[in-house]
């Protein structure tokens, strides 16, 4: 989360006294114009998220207002669902059935080819989630997500800030609980490592994938101030958006660099007819840029 909603002065204090100690309360107003090659390809958004590709057009969120967009082709963005409960982290099944974490749903849905709703996951242990935030889906259609705690604190039911594995059978396992703030998420291109940022220790984790679902122990993969969106391109290299950019790293762990956006970053996602157009999210943006010429931009940083 970049942002909090103005809903009233009491929320929006006690949100942005957080969100500063984290490092995710950004201006607007400070973003300034991107250099080529990257291109700003629609703004006026309170705070874009959860960008996924669905073959032809770009699939994201609008948290704030709760609205999903889609941006075409031609530049185009409209509205095709409202109402989402302050949606987030979005992601297709193998069916193409979009996939939704609903921050102030507290649960994940699906929505149906009649566009109904499927509610997937609302509570582990008898105890309503905290607020599912981004999520990954695996060969066999289970579902990853992470339930961090940036809002509705005085709803918390839940001992823990975790990562979840939905079954394909629809069962509900906390598979990670050893993050301080979970976040963003990723499967490598194998199915094999889910790479999960942590906000507030400003860290990439990655976990061994085990046959049923479950995780190995995890390790450390990288740092960077603030991780929130991850994504793997086709060639296995790790993308994390953070405070000061797109940290990008080998497959083997080996920082490249950081590509600089000029705004603060929320999430990314690949696309285009192969896969290589690179788009990113901030708080009231959406740009892209070609991978080949992303990785030409990448500055040497810290560690």
């Amino acid at each position: 989360m970049r942002r909090p909603e103005r809903e009233n002065t009491m929320q929006r204090s006690s949100l942005a006294a957080v969100l500063s100690i984290v490092g995710l309360v950004c201006c607007e107003a400070a973003a300034e114009e991107p250099a080529p090659p990257l291109e700003r390809v629609a703004t006026g958004f309170r705070l874009a998220e959860g960008p996924v590709w669905d073959g032809e057009n770009l699939i994201f969120s609008d948290v704030f207002p709760s609205k999903i967009h889609k941006l075409g082709s031609d530049g185009t963005v409209s509205t095709i669902r409202s109402d989402t409960r302050k949606g987030a982290g979005l992601a297709f099944d193998s069916k193409h059935r979009l996939l939704i974490c609903e921050v102030d749903g507290f649960r994940v849905t699906r929505i149906e080819k009649d566009g109904t709703e499927t509610i997937l996951a609302e509570s582990f242990a008898g105890k309503k989630l905290n607020g599912p935030n981004d999520l990954a889906v695996d060969a066999k259609d289970g579902i990853y997500f992470t339930d961090p705690l940036f809002l509705n604190k005085d709803k918390r039911e839940q001992d823990k800030e975790a990562v979840y594995y939905i079954s394909p059978e629809g069962k509900v396992l906390r598979v990670a609980d050893d993050l301080e703030k979970p976040n963003g998420i990723a499967l490598d291109k194998d199915g094999k490592t889910l790479f999960v940022a942590d906000t507030v220790k400003s860290k990439l984790r990655a976990y061994p994938v085990n046959e049923d679902g479950t995780l190995g122990e995890g390790r450390d993969f990288g740092t960077l101030p603030g991780p929130d969106g991850v994504r793997v391109d086709l060639d296995g290299k790790v993308y994390a958006a953070g405070k000061t950019g797109i940290a990008v790293w080998d497959a083997s762990g080996k920082r490249l660099g950081t590509l600089k956006v000029p705004a603060p970053l929320t999430s990314l996602a690949f696309g285009g007819a192969d896969r290589r157009t690179m788009f990113i999210t901030t708080n009231p943006s959406v740009f892209k840029i070609r991978l080949d010429q992303a990785i030409k931009m990448l500055t040497a940083d810290e560690k």
